[in-house]
């Protein structure tokens, strides 16, 4: 989902941003230290930002009783000094877990990782989502999923 808003204020302590949507919505979101150079950005400049939900890009039945783990791969592009602030992260992890919930309808498969905390993801792939009919709650799964974000200033115009 991208959304260009105009931003109200800043806190560059903490990060915070305050922006107002084309629909008059006010929302506050966290800039993450991708964007580097925050300090540039005005009240009055126009952001893009770019936010997208968990998407799984695999999911296979793992050996029953076998234990949860998760692994983690981060990337990142950043604004170089000196330029309009820009700044996307996407981080691809790596679980197994015990399916918890099923919408075939929905194309969502929430799981229970190895924390204990229960997620929700979107299955977009069509050959990935022939695969929740053949899922159960209470199986174990391998699944990737990524999670990306984007933010970048326009010139206020």
């Amino acid at each position: 989902m991208t959304t260009t808003a105009t931003v109200q204020a800043i806190d560059l302590e903490s990060r915070s941003v305050t922006l107002k949507d084309g629909d008059g919505r006010i929302t506050a979101v966290h800039v993450g230290p991708q964007v580097i150079n925050l300090p540039q950005v005005r009240p009055g400049d126009r952001v893009n930002v770019s936010r997208y939900q968990a998407v799984a890009i695999d999911i296979a039945k793992a050996v029953a009783g076998s234990a949860p783990m998760a692994t983690q791969t981060a990337e990142a592009t950043l604004a170089e000094p000196g330029e309009l602030p820009y700044g996307d992260a996407s981080v691809v992890t790596r679980i197994k877990a015990q399916v918890v919930g099923l919408n075939p309808a929905q194309h969502t498969i929430m799981f229970m990782g190895p924390a204990g905390g229960v997620r929700t993801v979107f299955v977009q792939r069509p050959r990935v989502r022939q695969l929740l009919d053949q899922l159960q709650v209470g199986d174990m799964v391998q699944i990737s999923f990524v999670e990306s974000e984007a933010i970048s200033v326009e010139p206020a115009s």
